[in-house]
């Protein structure tokens, strides 16, 4: 039937209308509960698929088949325009050499890509690849989506259900996992070498956390208080005079050597003593305020902030596996609260942003933030 020209016409799905072989009527053919239905006499009678029924699947395969071959000519004629383009524009995503040439193609599950080969290291990469995420299986906002996400508080299996709906690929929550730990890594590494411009005003305090071993830590935090910026964090297994001299120390080392006017911490007897060792001299340049509460004159508020944010992550998680495990997150939690996550108290701007930190990361802030981490390290790895 569908070679004289008797084509069908989709209702909706599933529901289809077929002529006549005859010209004397249309038909109506359903696709149900996984069976087929048709009202021609035929069907009526003797309850078999009719020819209807056969021509609709026919037509079903056929246009399939043609469906995938305009991809596939698609996918060629993509192919041949990216082989005859110039290449003058780009660099190899590893060493950052302008010295590559095509190398062959590359078949994926989203298509054919040029792939490329560097002259100076030797190493083949393709043109969708980006710094920070060579050889991956997805793109990159894929991996900047779960990333997000995951700092954001959001559990392992709901990112997985997130990428699998409006992705349509499935990703296991280990790799998010992974993914969380690597890249966190590597832009605390960056971030730990921008130096901000901060108040004069420091806020420090401490929280208990608990790990999935039944072990309690400490995660303390200095803050400035006019910018937001955090400092420096800090997992210790104790609150003893060494800790806070500790986190102290940490502080100072960030800012390069510079020191606050004032620094508001709890009643905590280690803060003073910690002080006392790293930050207080002869001159009395910073001063140390022990607050008696929230509603005092004086307190840590903005603070006591940061630690609740910090909660609404690890109250998805259940606990950290242990202290090494709560010290990795941090340090990949600390530079994304810095430097992607905007602040409602500073007008939609960004802790780093407000510290005079500007690097220009684009609307997509975790890939930006990665590149440049990324392109640091190859800088200093060529010195």
């Amino acid at each position: 039937m569908i070679e004289h020209g008797f084509e069908p016409v989709q209702l909706e799905t599933n529901v289809y209308q077929m002529p006549s072989q005859s010209g004397n009527g249309v038909y109506t053919v359903l696709n149900k509960y996984k069976a087929w239905f048709c009202d021609c006499p035929d069907y009526t009678n003797r309850h078999i698929e009719c020819k209807h029924i056969h021509a609709i699947r026919f037509w079903q395969k056929l246009k399939a088949k043609l469906v995938a071959e305009q991809q596939q000519k698609s996918q060629e004629l993509q192919a041949e325009i990216e082989a005859n383009q110039s290449y003058d524009n780009f660099v190899c995503v590893y060493c950052g050499s302008e010295n590559i040439t095509k190398h062959g193609t590359r078949k994926t599950k989203i298509g054919n890509k040029t792939r490329m080969l560097c002259g100076h290291c030797n190493k083949t990469f393709t043109l969708e690849s980006k710094a920070g995420f060579e050889k991956m299986q997805v793109t990159a906002k894929m991996v900047t989506v779960a990333l997000d996400l995951y700092f954001k508080s959001t559990s392992l299996r709901k990112i997985v259900d997130h990428l699998d709906q409006f992705y349509e690929r499935h990703v296991d929550h280990t790799t998010i996992l992974y993914w969380a730990n690597k890249y966190g890594e590597i832009i605390s590494k960056y971030a730990e070498t921008l130096k901000p411009e901060l108040g004069n005003i420091w806020h420090a305090d401490e929280m208990k956390m608990k790990t999935k071993r039944d072990e309690w830590v400490w995660l303390w935090h200095v803050m400035d208080g006019e910018t937001r910026y955090m400092v420096a964090n800090l997992i210790t297994k104790r609150r003893e005079d060494d800790d806070a001299k500790a986190i102290f120390s940490k502080a100072k080392t960030h800012t390069q050597g510079e020191k606050p006017e004032l620094v508001i911490t709890d009643g905590l007897p280690s803060y003073h003593n910690g002080f006392n060792k790293t930050l207080y001299d002869n001159k009395q340049t910073c001063e140390h305020v022990a607050s008696s509460g929230i509603r005092a004159r004086v307190n840590n508020n903005k603070v006591e902030r940061l630690h609740n944010t910090v909660r609404e992550r690890q109250k998805v998680m259940r606990g950290l596996q242990d202290d090494d495990t709560a010290t990795t997150f941090n340090n990949g939690f600390k530079a994304f609260y810095n430097h992607i996550r905007p602040h409602q108290g500073l007008d939609g701007r960004t802790p780093a942003q407000a510290a005079g930190i500007n690097l220009k990361l684009g609307r997509n802030r975790w890939m930006g933030m990665i590149q440049k981490s990324v392109e640091h390290e190859r800088n200093n790895d060529a010195r």
